[in-house]
């Protein structure tokens, strides 16, 4: 079930599939506090890994944010390993996707977990 962000922020959906050995498809969708569609996008990559995938469709919405002027938002991904590796450390996440992460500044990671709450920012990085 789909929880809209608090009002003024944006809430950027993003699912990755793989398949093996390297077929993969990222996709990413931008809506508001309201729930209006504000923007989306797919894409097929090659990935040797499903982590690896999922890294990347959260990289892929971090990039489609500005380019609809979106300074405020809340990214949300069901992949665990990533959400892991961003949000704690990156020395203690996944080797396949750390060259992904670690083009993400830290200063603009909010990521949720599954249930929906926020993970607390750590100034590891």
């Amino acid at each position: 079930m789909w929880i809209a962000p608090t009002p003024h922020f944006f809430k950027i959906n993003v699912d990755g599939a793989w398949m093996a050995p390297l077929h993969a498809k990222v996709g990413v969708i931008i809506r508001d506090s309201d729930g209006l569609l504000i923007g989306g996008e797919a894409k097929s990559l090659v990935r040797a890994s499903f982590e690896g995938t999922e890294a990347e469709a959260i990289l892929e919405g971090m990039k489609l944010a500005p380019k609809h002027h979106i300074d405020h938002a809340i990214i949300e991904s069901n992949s665990k390993a990533a959400i892991d590796t961003l949000s704690i450390c990156l020395c203690n996440g996944s080797w396949r996707i750390f060259p992904i992460v670690k083009v993400i500044p830290p200063s603009l990671v909010m990521v949720l977990s599954r249930d929906g709450l926020p993970c607390p920012p750590v100034n590891e990085f």
